[in-house]
């Protein structure tokens, strides 16, 4: 029976990866993109937002979920891209509201 759940468990991860993957890339560039657009000056965004973009509060938020209490931890697993997309939103809005 364990060598069945095995394999499940393996084949589950590999469609993850499969269907995880292109979004993933797709976020990856589209911060790129992001990010050269308002270095350019080519939009409203300061330039300082350049480097506000999804994927570096992504990282943010990893490295300090390392040092929240472990409570905060418990009930914010798995929730790290929304909470990085969450506060790029945030960030865009407030920074561009009194445009």
């Amino acid at each position: 029976m364990q060598p069945v759940v095995a394999d499940m468990i393996q084949r589950h991860r590999n469609v993850l990866i499969m269907t995880n993957a292109p979004v993933l890339i797709f976020i990856f560039l589209a911060s790129i993109l992001f990010s050269v657009l308002v270095a350019s000056d080519k939009t409203l965004f300061p330039v300082w937002m350049a480097a506000v973009h999804p994927v570096t509060l992504t990282i943010l938020w990893l490295l300090l979920k390392r040092i929240l209490p472990q409570f905060v931890r418990d009930y914010t697993e798995g929730a790290g891209f929304n909470i990085a997309f969450l506060s790029f939103f945030a960030c865009t809005t407030v920074t561009l509201w009194n445009f």
